[in-house]
């Protein structure tokens, strides 16, 4: 913003940056250290934070959030004593149910701390949740941040978490992209994006060890267009009009082990002379690993499942190598839809030239293709490598049977006649091979088949029927088919015929049935 060097709006936009780089310095003076950490060990005590920060968002100022609540549990081995839970920097104010001392806090016990922010100011505020050991002096942080917001304006991040995956020190994680819209209807003029803290490990470009590469793309393409970078905003001194956005990447390069907190800030306002000044805060989250020479290769890219049944389950595996000249450490695996799961047996010291396997399953939830990120989480260069995963639902396939006739009649015939033979045909109409038990029926009807036990879908076979009567009168009996089809496993067709004599005065007198003259 070179051509505002002698501008009011500058000095004031300066002032701003030197405040928050002022504060983010006094938050990491809070921060843990290692040595008290290591003291906490020994005495059998720790703790834990679920979540381990808290993003408040845009609050009115003069108002106050919703509460947000933080789980703090001993997860040592003996009871813990709090000399305090208290909130530090910022307008944050909090309750608690935690004992303090000369109470204490069970093993394995939790107690809850619910955090309110009411900012008196418009901006970003940042402050932490700090809980001190009455034993050993030793402080515990949850970062919790929030944005006051003044009637005017407001830009609104496509995120409130950036969360990066596992990545070994010295090397860059990401690019993940920020997307700052304007929401209201006026123009605002960006004029700051800062990467807090300012050590590095978020930032705008990847650095590899001591060299800054430049991260190439100067666009993002979306669905409405090209957007142009917020630090194109910025240094041309050019408004965001209603509804325009802008993008920031963000990179991670850690060089401390272990959870790594930061914030992307855009600062804005809605006049372009320093008029309503108002930051806008993403928290960026990393979790660093120890660099290490060991490299791996997998055997595939992309799975493609191909077609599975709705509601089963298909297994795939993905074979990993360690290839580097240190073991491989393989900290998890995880996917990005619920559709697909997985699990290895890859662990920590896979020794070079060994193998192992990621076990992947796809249990398809409607008819559509799914699709999926595997993430292998290790210490190799770039601390994870990614797979494809496709799967397509489809319905599973049925027998079906179907049958020329419901009945077969044969009408008058002599005792001791064998009739000709009528024909029932049956049919395969399903989407899978119908599985043909058996074809009979019992005396006096007589059944032939050329039916085989398996007939594939479209084919015919041919049931014949025939008729010996043995004595006078109607007899009835049915042509049983017995299959594989879920819904009629049996079909019957009922056979009927008449047994009779040849017409003669004797038989007449006799009261045989007759065949007639």
């Amino acid at each position: 913003m070179s051509s505002m060097t002698s501008s009011p709006a500058t000095a004031k936009r300066t002032i701003l940056f030197t405040l928050l780089v002022v504060a983010t310095a006094a938050l990491a003076w809070y921060a843990p250290r290692a040595s008290a950490q290591a003291l906490l060990q020994e005495a059998g005590s720790a703790a834990s934070f679920f979540p381990r920060a808290l993003d408040f968002g845009d609050t009115p100022v003069g108002g106050a959030s919703a509460v947000q609540e933080i789980a703090f549990r001993n997860s040592g081995s003996g009871p813990m004593s709090l000399s305090s839970v208290a909130p530090v920097g910022g307008n944050f104010d909090l309750t608690h149910d935690c004992p303090l001392a000369p109470d204490s806090l069970g093993a394995g016990s939790y107690c809850t701390i619910k955090v309110r922010f009411a900012p008196a100011a418009a901006g970003a505020q940042a402050g932490i949740v700090q809980v001190i050991d009455a034993d050993l002096a030793v402080t515990q942080q949850v970062l919790i941040q929030g944005q006051g917001v003044a009637s005017g304006p407001k830009v609104a991040p496509s995120v409130s978490i950036v969360d990066f995956p596992v990545t070994a020190l010295y090397t860059s994680s990401g690019p993940k992209v920020v997307i700052f819209t304007n929401d209201e209807g006026v123009d605002v003029w960006p004029y700051f994006l800062n990467y807090l803290p300012g050590e590095g490990e978020f930032s705008k470009f990847p650095y590899i060890s001591d060299n800054l590469i430049d991260g190439g793309s100067k666009s993002v393409s979306t669905p409405t267009g090209i957007l142009m970078s917020c630090d194109d905003y910025i240094f041309n001194f050019v408004p965001m009009a209603p509804t325009d956005s802008c993008f920031a990447f963000v990179y991670f390069t850690p060089y401390v082990v272990g959870e790594r907190l930061g914030s992307l800030q855009l600062g804005y306002d809605y006049c372009g002379d320093g008029c309503g000044d108002t930051t806008v805060s993403v928290i960026l989250r990393g979790n660093a690993v120890p660099f290490s020479d060991s490299d791996l290769s997998v055997s595939a890219t992309t799975v493609d499942f191909g077609s599975v049944f709705v509601g089963a389950t298909a297994t795939r595996e993905v074979m990993v190598t360690s290839t580097g000249y240190g073991p491989l450490s393989v900290f998890g695996v995880r996917t990005t839809s619920e559709v697909f799961m997985a699990e290895t047996n890859c662990g920590r010291g896979v020794k070079t030239g060994s193998t192992c396997s990621v076990t992947v399953t796809c249990t398809p939830k409607d008819f559509a293709t799914a699709e999926s990120d595997l993430y292998i989480d290790h210490d190799a260069l770039g601390g994870f490598t990614n797979v494809k995963l496709l799967c397509t639902g489809s319905s599973r396939p049925t027998p079906k049977i179907e049958v020329s006739a419901t009945g077969v009649s044969f009408g008058n015939q002599s005792l001791g006649v064998t009739s000709g033979a009528q024909q029932v045909t049956i049919r395969s109409v399903g989407s899978a091979p119908l599985m043909i038990s058996s074809v009979g029926s019992v005396i006096p009807f007589d059944v032939t088949s050329d039916c085989p036990a398996s007939l594939a879908p479209g084919l015919a076979c041919q049931a014949q029927v025939k008729f010996t009567p043995s004595a006078g009168g109607r007899q009835l009996s049915v042509l049983e088919v017995n299959s594989n089809d879920p819904d009629h496993s049996s079909v019957n067709v009922i056979l009927v015929g008449i047994g009779c004599r040849p017409f003669s005065v004797q038989a007449a007198r006799r009261g045989f049935g007759l065949c007639g003259p």
